[in-house]
């Protein structure tokens, strides 16, 4: 029996009309939005080459950066970081993708195709897979959480894995597709020789693969929990709205984990045609229907808030919001269903 589809909210025809208008893109604020990243980039390689004792913050900033780029390539899956088919591809292939070692179509794949698609079924979504190989439905208590889910990445125990989903599902499959290998191959052999002619390959180690391999790693995870966790896979996840988080981060944690509207997670699970730079607009146009807007005013940052909500975080760790029960990973909306028949008070993993 095929999965049941998570339903959408169904705006009254004010909101839709608007949340109309924002779907319009354009053909600048991408090129606007990785234009700023590569000079924030170039400052901090300033930064870090001026003193040693900046190179840290070199590596959190450009880490961070990298994950911005992959909110770009985001929107070009989605066919609107820019109004042109042509630009948008570009955008997400050589001005955002493959400088993450991720590919346009790949992405589009795994992203739009299963994870828009899919939102919540263990067998297709790969996010929620993400969640089940990391061990997040295991049925671990408090302190288990706090050690194996939150020191464990910030000590890059769990870099690995993570880096194996982002390659799994957005590099690795590129070597069935002979085009796309030979796009990817083309344009890190033009780099390679650039910086062999340049003698840059000192600065792209330090300032390129350091940080992808470590502050990159540690932000894309944190942000790939708080999208959806622990929300998918329980009872009261019948929709998209109570599936997926908005995230409203203190300042300076939105500095490193809010890059071109990303923390609008909920917005953009109800509207994905709208472009990153209308988000913000769209939740505000959201916040008309009563039901979004209860549900909004539950969320605050991951680590730390901006409003007067827990985040998430620390949320977890204190019991404020609860961990899920242990479930295996065939379990899901196919196994609620056959629950729903017996009883209604049935519940995942029954």
């Amino acid at each position: 029996m095929p999965q049941q589809r998570l339903a959408n909210v169904q705006f009254d025809a004010e909101i839709r009309d608007e949340l109309k208008r924002l779907a319009a893109s354009d053909n600048w604020h991408s090129l606007a939005g990785v234009s700023a990243g590569y000079l924030i980039v170039a400052a901090a390689i300033l930064a870090g080459e001026y003193s040693a004792w900046l190179y840290p913050l070199a590596v959190l900033v450009i880490g961070a950066r990298q994950r911005a780029l992959t909110t770009i390539l985001h929107d070009a899956a989605h066919g609107r970081a820019a109004r042109s088919r042509r630009l948008n591809w570009l955008v997400g292939t050589y001005l955002s993708g493959y400088l993450v070692f991720q590919t346009f179509r790949l992405y589009r794949q795994s992203h739009v195709m299963n994870h828009h698609g899919h939102l919540g079924e263990a067998e297709h979504d790969p996010d929620f897979q993400l969640y089940l190989d990391a061990g997040l439905y295991s049925g671990m208590n408090r302190s288990r959480f706090f050690w194996r889910q939150v020191v464990a990445t910030l000590l890059l125990v769990n870099a690995p894995a993570y880096l194996w989903y982002v390659t799994r599902h957005r590099s690795v499959a590129l070597l069935k597709s002979r085009e796309e290998l030979l796009g990817f191959t083309l344009f890190w052999a033009a780099v390679a020789a650039l910086l062999t002619m340049f003698g840059g390959w000192r600065l792209f180690l330090m300032y390129w693969l350091v940080p992808y391999m470590t502050s990159f790693l540690v932000i894309g995870r944190f942000i790939e929990i708080a999208e959806h966790f622990p929300m998918l896979g329980t009872p009261q996840a019948r929709t998209v709205l109570h599936s997926t988080r908005n995230r409203f981060s203190h300042g300076l944690e939105a500095l490193f984990f809010s890059m071109h509207n990303e923390n609008y997670h909920l917005v953009h699970h109800l509207r994905p045609e709208i472009p990153y730079w209308n988000l913000p607009k769209a939740h505000r146009a959201m916040l008309r229907d009563a039901e979004y807007a209860r549900v909004n005013r539950q969320f605050g940052g991951i680590f730390f808030s901006a409003n007067r909500q827990p985040a998430l975080i620390p949320a977890l760790v204190s019991g404020a919001i609860a961990l899920p029960p242990a479930r295996e990973r065939g379990s899901g909306c196919q196994q609620q269903e056959r629950c729903d028949r017996v009883s209604a008070s049935c519940g995942p993993g029954s």
